[in-house]
């Protein structure tokens, strides 16, 4: 499936040893029955006790070292190529939404267990001994009627002979609470498990959207094409595949009708095959109930197995969660079609080089004018062992560097949110490229990594757009691209048990490290996401 570190680590994290591991007989056949193989589990178990090098940050990248600003002023040729391509068809926008509402209501579950268990706690909020999940969650509940899915609460209480003003009124939260997060169907909202993607985000004068209605108006509105289609792909988690495809049958057709596009809606499911195992706090299987090796999703990481098997042409990558209300919007198109233009406009220079060398050109001006647009443009700074190659073996590596998928990926000035941020990134030959790190990748006990790390200006809203194919328009095999040991380690809690599993190279991260990748300033209005549910309170998600 993939193996651990391929290239020797410039700064190896310490080992901790686990202790061998035995398979019995049926942990072998439940393994064989999900695809794999033991030898491929082996691997993962041995990638757990041989956690990834951190990387080596050289330096941030910011505006003029490593970060391009693009001025509204000049944006223009970059539009106009943006809308050839997407006259042309060559546009798809790609979702990942296999988020639930577990994370978005954490502190809302929270508190529904604590007033489960003690109910008078909720009777002051404000007492000190009252936990911040209570605090927060009686704010949340006493705004409830900013929130998008107020209606469809109140009306799902009302059926059930209850009134959902009095109830917060009397701080009746417990009654509430479960109508929000647990009741299914007709009698409540279920959003504690229901996905993400299907959640009411936005309150308009005629209805309320769910972020996948928003993702299919931006993609009308960036992506499409001279016959009035429009194609998005969204990636979910098998249990909602059903469900998804059901909600958007009908939506698609209604919305198509009224914005005059075809809506093209694909899905796709992160394959089984890449799920990782998971081990306790001593090193052996976690098991589920039935005593077989339990196996988790591996990430977002995995998801490159799904964008590769589209084998698109210019693909949008935005999350789920990434949407704002139609007021808000206009920065957002704007600049996702000029991400777009730009993108296409580097890969017709590279192509021109990319044409060159093929038929053999190597006359040293020209390999510096290579070398020199590699440089300022895709950000790659080659070994030192490059300058001491003949022109022959110039050409032949500048090929290879040249011919690999491109990304262009929004950045905004950073504003203290959790993820990852774009460096200059020096690696075990002294090759020095940009990268979207993260913070599990630093070593933060070396000074002067974490002086480089905290130093960064801007941080990475996933904005991005993919160029897949070559330069004959032939799709690049995307797993080909990506750093094998760049893999990630987390440390989780499952039914009350400390656990540790593999993730995949994350898919912006390690899944495209050897993608050329140029890095573009955006505004911070692009950056609208929801988190919590707290986060709708904000101006963008406020449609009034």
């Amino acid at each position: 499936m993939y193996g651990c570190v391929q290239k020797p680590p410039v700064r190896p994290r310490p080992l901790v040893p686990l202790p061998p591991m035995n398979f019995t007989s049926s942990d072998i056949e439940h393994i064989k029955s999900r695809g794999l193989s033991v030898g491929q589990v082996q691997k993962q178990i041995e990638c757990l006790n041989k956690p990834a090098p951190h990387l080596e940050i050289n330096r941030p990248a910011a505006v003029g070292d490593g970060i391009v600003s693009l001025s509204k002023e000049n944006l223009k040729p970059y539009l106009d190529i943006h809308a050839e391509a997407a006259s042309n068809g060559r546009l798809l926008k790609f979702v990942p939404a296999s988020g639930a509402g577990t994370r978005m209501f954490a502190d809302a579950i929270a508190c529904y267990h604590e007033i489960k268990a003690n109910p008078g706690l909720i009777s002051d909020p404000s007492a000190q001994n009252v936990s911040p999940s209570v605090k927060s969650t009686a704010a949340m509940l006493e705004s409830i009627q900013k929130l998008p899915f107020y209606d469809d609460l109140k009306t799902a209480l009302w059926r059930s002979g209850r009134d959902l003003d009095g109830l917060i009124g009397k701080r009746a939260f417990k009654e509430v609470l479960e109508f929000l997060l647990y009741a299914k169907d007709a009698k409540g909202l279920n959003y504690a498990n229901k996905p993400k993607a299907l959640m009411k985000f936005h309150r308009y004068k005629d209805r309320a959207r769910t972020p996948l209605e928003e993702h299919l108006f931006e993609a009308k509105a960036c992506a499409e094409d001279r016959n009035k289609v429009s194609r998005v792909h969204f990636t979910v988690s098998e249990d909602e595949l059903e469900k998804m495809e059901g909600f958007t049958n009908d939506l698609g057709k209604v919305l198509g009708e009224e914005l005059d596009t075809h809506f093209e809606i694909g899905f796709s499911v992160q394959k089984r095959i890449l799920e990782t195992v998971i081990l306790d706090s001593e090193g052996n299987f976690f098991r589920t109930q039935d005593g077989a090796p339990a196996f988790r999703p591996a990430g977002h990481g995995a998801l490159l197995e799904n964008l590769n098997d589209l084998e698109a042409d210019i693909v949008f990558i935005k999350n789920i969660d990434n949407v704002c209300c139609e007021r808000f919007k206009a920065d957002t198109i704007l600049y996702k079609k000029a991400l777009c233009g730009y993108l296409i406009f580097l890969q017709r220079e590279t192509s021109t080089f990319l044409e060159a060398l093929k038929q053999g050109k190597s006359e040293e001006s020209f390999l510096s004018k290579a070398v020199e647009f590699l440089t300022k443009r895709l950000g790659v700074h080659l070994a030192p062992a490059f300058f001491q190659k003949t022109p022959g073996e110039k050409a032949c590596l500048l090929f290879a560097k040249f011919n690999r998928p491109l990304r262009v990926c929004g950045m905004v000035k950073n504003v203290g949110e959790p993820g990852g941020a774009p460096y200059w990134v020096e690696g075990p030959d002294g090759e020095v490229t940009l990268q979207i790190v993260e913070s599990a990748q630093i070593d933060h006990d070396a000074a002067d990594q974490e002086a480089k790390f905290r130093s960064s200006t801007h941080f990475n809203p996933v904005v991005l757009v993919l160029g897949v194919r070559d330069y004959k328009g032939v799709p690049f095999n995307l797993l080909n691209f990506r750093d094998a040991g760049a893999y990630f380690i987390t440390d989780k809690t499952k039914d009350g048990r400390k656990v540790k599993q593999l993730e995949l190279p994350g898919l912006w991260n390690g899944g495209m490290a050897h993608w050329n990748t140029v890095f573009v300033e955006v505004p911070i209005s692009t950056f609208n996401p929801v988190k919590t549910v707290y986060d709708l309170l904000r101006a963008a998600h406020q449609c009034g």
